[in-house]
């Protein structure tokens, strides 16, 4: 193999020192401990062994990660697995003399023959530049591989051998231990607390080997102690200091640590930690954002005393500034909410509530507002109270958001959110949502917050959609062109949750026609899911029209699993929204009673029928529940007879039925024979209380079960 330089070594094993061939004869003894292979640990990492002993045709090999990250024991392992002969060379200080270390480097290679696997271990103890050069200069047989582990990068030209493609990197992300790995360790060390234990010690260590063992003999105690001997003693007093004052950053980057410190050197210096192994983790590959590994973090913190610890709000405060100042709202919000600046946190939270929850991170803002509640500072900013009222309605937390709406509702005149929108409109606003003096109100109240908005308020899209629901409760032909209008704006805008629901009213509006009913349904679902909003309780409507559509064409699996997903979500919407609690409960009802899973169908019609005796003005709701709760009594009396839901195999014939085939058409469709379609079809009138083909298909039409089709064939006792 040449030599790392590039120069071509023609002699076997020969080591070349600055260009110039050197031949050790004489000096001192070779210390045999260097050079002895070490235990292999432990914990047995087959996998990434398996994954290093694929890169047998790779000239060089890295392996780069913080102390504890079990390189050593890796390498161990890797050297008895690899078919080729293994040399092995532990560096240490003394290896910085060139001459001392070629001697170790030449004693390690004489003893095998052949291409081998040279794993030089703690390689970033080579400091000097000349040992550098005479470890890069190695040169082996082809075939061979030279291993360089250590915690930081050798000092070696990586740049080239990457260009060249003839060296492989493995970092700490490929050395953290997997659950498996991480659950034997545990064993090993007689950690307690079973799979939720594991758990937590998995997740504080981040698959750090050394962290994870150290947690669970000991604690944070033995955690710190390691840390302090192994990492920061490493550092210089400067970089330590620099680690220390910034900790208290969750994430960490170049001009946001200057703004926090005041300084102008911030991203040489988070290089410089990396480079240095002290747990600093690059969060995209251009190295602009780090951030540090958690037990780190937390040993930095723990560390701060005197005026450091003084100086953390501060710098909380600092770095609110600057991630507001980038519009960066979310880490804005986390940065107040650390420094303990109530109002400041009321502020931003006021100005990115809004945008956070259009982006999908609905409970990442109402746990904002909780913050705000916690901290007594909603009482000053009402503004921002409406929007944690209606936040806490949609979460379905009843009684958080009247009081909160109470409060918004004592503000004073001229209040403001920081875009402008006034509180009047915002207290208006949610007064439609929660539609608590009926349904004609709520239409005047969404139409006088439309009519105060201007044209480029994001709340337009949301003030559209609650027209809609007023004109579609009050039964009014127009709430489909006021549903359609809300879903435009709120598509080019980037309002998920507005759009889902617009779409979502706009599919069960269309239920005569069953394909714009399936084709709104499918849009509303991808933005729901595009979105990450699957979490969002008004996402159930979308489930739920997306059940009904479904069920029109007769794919009963993907009905049931969103029916599934509904249900999911149901116990959060509330009385608070009493329009979207009956709907959904309403419309699942309908689902389910198409599958003729009575006692759910019943059992949502009660929860409907409880939130009505609340709320009774919902407009044409409580005509729907009426006429829906005389369906299910129907269906009983004449189920009385013990019958039964539908069988997936009589789900399958119900399309059959409405069409112009004969019995033994549709046993040859099915592959199944005349006499088993016809037991399955008497099953199916049996169950729908009908006595004929015919009465059957228009049953299980109104039921929603099958699309309206073509007259079937007339019942015809020889065409059985």
């Amino acid at each position: 193999m040449a030599a790392l330089t590039g120069r071509t070594v023609p002699t076997r094993h020969s080591l070349e020192l600055l260009g110039a061939r050197t031949v050790l004869t004489a000096g001192p003894a070779v210390l045999e401990s260097k050079l002895a292979l070490p235990p292999p640990g432990t914990v047995s990492r087959t996998a990434l062994v398996n994954r290093l002993r694929a890169l047998s045709a790779m000239p060089v090999v890295s392996i780069v990660a913080p102390a504890g990250y079990g390189k050593t024991a890796l390498c161990a392992q890797w050297a008895r697995r690899d078919g080729r002969s293994c040399a092995w060379l532990t560096v240490d200080d003394r290896d910085n003399d060139p001459t001392v270390l070629l001697r170790h480097l030449k004693a390690a290679t004489d003893r095998v023959d052949g291409p081998l696997l040279l794993v030089v271990d703690d390689a970033h103890l080579l400091r000097s530049g000349d040992a550098a050069d005479a470890l890069a200069a190695t040169a082996l047989e082809p075939g061979s591989t030279l291993a360089l582990a250590g915690r930081r990068a050798p000092n070696i030209p990586l740049a080239r051998l990457r260009a060249a493609g003839t060296v492989a990197e493995l970092g700490a992300a490929d050395l953290a231990f997997s659950a498996r790995e991480a659950a034997l360790l545990a064993r090993s060390v007689g950690a307690g607390g079973g799979a939720e234990g594991l758990d937590e010690l998995r997740r504080r260590s981040e698959g750090w080997p050394a962290g994870l063992a150290l947690l669970a003999r000991g604690g944070d105690r033995f955690v710190a102690d390691y840390l302090r001997a192994e990492v920061a003693s490493s550092l210089t007093d400067s970089e330590l200091t620099f680690a220390r004052r910034t900790a208290v950053l969750d994430r960490l980057s170049g001009p946001l640590c200057d703004a926090v410190l005041d300084a102008h050197t911030s991203s040489r210096r988070l290089r410089a930690l990396e480079s240095a192994g002290a747990f600093v983790i690059p969060l995209d590959g251009d190295r602009r954002w780090y951030r540090l590994h958690g037990l780190f973090r937390d040993f930095l913190l723990a560390e701060l005393e005197g005026e450091e610890l003084d100086a953390v709000p501060d710098r909380h405060r600092r770095a609110a500034d600057w991630f507001e100042s980038k519009g960066m709202y979310e880490p804005a919000v986390a940065a107040a909410a650390a420094a303990g600046d109530a109002d400041r946190l009321a502020n931003l939270v006021g100005a990115a509530a809004i945008p956070a929850t259009n982006d999908g991170k609905f409970e990442t803002v109402v746990g904002w507002f909780d913050l705000l509640v916690d901290a007594d500072a909603l009482d000053r900013h009402a503004p921002v109270a409406s929007l944690a009222a209606w936040a806490s309605a949609a979460a379905g937390r009843g009684p958080e958001a009247e009081r909160l709406l109470a409060v918004a509702e004592r503000g004073r005149r001229g209040d403001a959110l920081p875009d402008g929108t006034p509180l009047n409109v915002l207290v208006g606003t949610v007064h439609a949502v929660f539609c608590r003096a009926g349904v004609e109100q709520m239409l005047v109240d969404a139409d006088a917050a439309l009519a105060a908005l201007p044209a480029e308020s994001r709340l337009r899209a949301s003030c559209l959609a609650l027209r809609g629901l007023a004109l579609m409760l009050a039964g009014n032909a127009e709430a489909d062109a006021v549903f359609a209008e809300s879903a435009a704006l709120a598509r080019s805008l980037g309002i998920p949750d507005v759009h889902a629901l617009a779409l979502s009213e706009r599919s069960l509006l269309a239920r005569d026609d069953h394909a714009a009913a399936e084709a709104f349904a499918a849009e509303a679902v991808g933005v729901v899911e595009e979105s990450g909003n699957e979490s969002y309780p008004l996402s159930a409507l979308t489930y739920a029209a997306s059940a009904r559509a479904l069920l029109r064409h007769g794919r009963w699996d993907q009905a049931r699993a969103q029916l599934a997903l509904a249900l999911g979500l149901i116990p959060r919407v509330t009385e608070i929204l009493p329009w979207a609690a009956v709907q959904v409960r309403l419309e699942l009802a309908h689902a389910f009673l198409a599958l003729r899973d009575d006692a759910e169908a019943k059992a949502l019609l009660e929860e409907a029928g409880g939130i009505l005796e609340l709320r009774p003005d919902l407009g044409v709701l409580a005509a729907e529940a009426e006429t829906l709760a005389r369906e299910l009594a129907m269906i009983h009396r004449e189920a009385r007879d013990g019958g039964q839901g539908l069988t997936a195999a009589e789900l399958r014939l119900l399309p059959m039925l409405s069409t112009h085939m004969s019995f033994r058409e549709i046993g040859d469709r099915l592959f199944v024979s005349r006499n088993t379609i016809k037991t399955q079809a008497i099953s199916v009138y049996r169950k729908l209380g009908v006595s004929t083909r015919s009465a059957a298909v228009e049953r299980a039409q109104h039921l929603g079960l099958i699309e309206t089709a073509a007259s079937p064939r007339p019942d015809d006792v020889t065409g059985w």
